[in-house]
């Protein structure tokens, strides 16, 4: 049977939110700053729209609020932390009935019909509320403003809209926000993108942050090379690409003839006029710029030799098909790593700023302090700057107070776990680098399964082989076949130097080498990082062979 008690006497009045006591919610709410900044921004510009709920209680002017305790604890926090005048004395409006002596049960029972029995709009609800925002006038930035939200997620919403693809995505795939479908209309003009996509979405639906990061990589790192072999182009210089002939040489490494000291990496203008005169166009590995290297197309057949430095050590090609592969391979791992870090880092950032910690949370800082002492202490001596800026606090100064002291001082028993875990989450994450994916770091092996395990984190693929580096196997058969004739099992293989910045592993077998980066290529350029298992002699000097040539 329908009961009508709860609206007795009901009335509408408008209060200070200060008079509204809370008490008995059956929704958990941590800290309301972190997990709705979106409500309290509202209520700051708009005010209270929908009004919660509350009985009088014996006091006079006081109530006890039944629902809408977030819209209350948001409009505490604007009166608590005002920026003008309005903000200090705000008042909202209250439904209040005298209801007062109805059963706990029906108290819960309310509040989950309240709360669980309501729908918010879907991504294509919002599209569409956005698109007619525009008919008013409303730019992005202020359609932004009217709603709450970030003008991406407007931009997005409104691309979306453009985009018949997007839509009918939408429509197959609920899942999808805003900003995901927004970034599948950044592709439609590029079939093979857009079908990665789209079996991403139909194949591993929880990849699909680490797909769009990998595309958007590519194609930024695609236009700034294709912009300076433009402006090369517009100088009358012919752009090539790199051979392995023997022919080609970078002028660094040539001099103008050998009666001619005159090193052309020094004066690059005097081989202007040679007919080889050409420039290679590459990204370099650091730095992820494009670069242009001059170089001569047929130095010996125009007379020129190579500098004393350089005898004896000209560059030389990939023989084997090993080499290629594994070429192939550190390059490819490399730039799926470094589109990785981006999705990762924003979930980072979203798991910091979590009010509860992720389950076993106590144990991973535990065993963090055990075997990520040079991580943590690193971060230490670096006063938690990374910790700080996923917290999206001030970067810490020497001689003033640290940006982290205060609320951590004034934190909760899980406000303060949470602190703890940011700054072991970083202190991790500012270690990782091209090498991390090579899985011989234990302690990263940790950090990895805590992301996955515990903070539901979809590793993407090159992530993966942080944690099992024989994954790679069923997509590089070279690695298979080279580790079925070795003796050695590929998890035995020995660790990275990773107290060198710049070690990159080129064979990871027992009796293999390492070589590092700076080895491979001073210059900086896009050099292979190998990291095979090497079953032979022949394929160390291989893979020796390819670290110095490859650039």
């Amino acid at each position: 049977m329908r009961s009508t008690s709860v609206w007795k006497n009901a009335r509408i009045e408008v209060v200070s939110p200060k008079s509204i006591v809370l008490k008995d919610n059956a929704r958990t709410i941590g800290d309301i700053k972190t997990e709705r900044p979106d409500l309290i921004e509202s209520i700051r510009q708009f005010g209270v729209l929908v009004p919660p709920i509350a009985n009088e209680t014996e006091t006079a002017g006081h109530f006890a609020a039944k629902d809408g305790f977030s819209r209350i604890l948001a409009s505490l926090v604007v009166c608590e932390e005002p920026e003008n005048d309005d903000d200090a004395n705000l008042e909202i409006p209250v439904i209040v009935t005298t209801s007062q002596n109805e059963e706990e049960w029906q108290r819960l029972r309310d509040q989950f019909i309240m709360n669980e029995l309501r729908k918010g709009y879907d991504s294509a609800d919002k599209a569409r509320i956005m698109e007619q925002f525009t008919l008013f006038g409303f730019s992005d930035e202020e359609i932004a403003r009217q709603l709450s939200l970030e003008s991406e997620q407007v931009k997005a919403g409104l691309a979306v809209q453009r985009s018949t693809t997007a839509k009918s995505l939408m429509t197959e795939h609920p899942q999808l926000d805003l900003l995901q479908l927004g970034a599948i209309t950044e592709f439609e003009d590029d079939e093979e993108a857009l079908a990665r996509l789209q079996d991403t979405l139909y194949d591993e639906p929880e990849q699909f942050d680490h797909e769009v990061a990998r595309l958007r990589l590519k194609r930024a790192e695609k236009e700034a090379l294709d912009q300076l072999t433009r402006e090369l182009i517009e100088q009358g210089i012919t752009v090539v690409a790199k051979t392995y002939d023997g022919a080609q040489a970078p002028l660094s490494r040539l001099k103008l003839s050998k009666s001619n000291p005159l090193e052309l990496g020094n004066s690059p203008e005097a081989h202007a006029d040679c007919p080889g005169h050409a420039a290679w166009v590459e990204t370099v590995w650091s730095s992820r710029e494009p670069r242009a290297t001059y170089i001569c197309q047929d130095w010996k057949a125009h007379g020129h030799a190579e500098t004393h430095s350089a005898n004896g050590s000209s560059a030389r090609q990939p023989k084997s098909d090993f080499e290629k592969a594994e070429l192939k391979r550190a390059r490819e791992n490399n730039a799926s790593w470094r589109a990785a870090e981006e999705v990762r880092r924003a979930k980072l950032a979203e798991i910091v700023q979590r009010s509860t910690p992720p389950k076993r949370t106590q144990q991973f800082i535990t065993t963090a302090m055990i075997e990520g002492t040079y991580e943590v202490g690193r971060a230490l001596d670096q006063k938690h700057a990374y910790a700080c800026e996923l917290l999206g606090l001030p970067k810490p100064a020497y001689g003033k107070k640290h940006p982290m002291l205060s609320k951590a001082r004034k934190a909760s028993a899980n406000g303060a776990l949470m602190f703890q875990l940011a700054m072991v989450l970083a202190a991790f994450e500012d270690r990782t680098s091209v090498q991390t994916w090579r899985g011989n770091d234990e302690a990263q092996k940790e950090y990895f399964s805590f992301l996955r395990d515990s903070c539901n984190y979809p590793l993407s693929a090159v992530e993966r082989l942080v944690l099992d580096p024989t994954e790679d196997f069923q997509r590089w058969p070279h690695l298979q076949e080279s580790a079925a004739s070795s003796d050695t099992d590929v998890a035995e293989t020995p660790a990275n130097d990773d107290d060198d910045p710049g070690s990159e592993l080129a064979a990871e077998h027992a009796d293999a080498d390492q070589f590092s980066a700076s080895e491979v290529n001073s210059d900086g350029s896009d050099a292979p990082t190998l990291s095979a298992p090497v079953s032979d002699s022949s394929n160390v000097d291989a893979a020796a062979e390819l670290a110095d040539s490859a650039a």
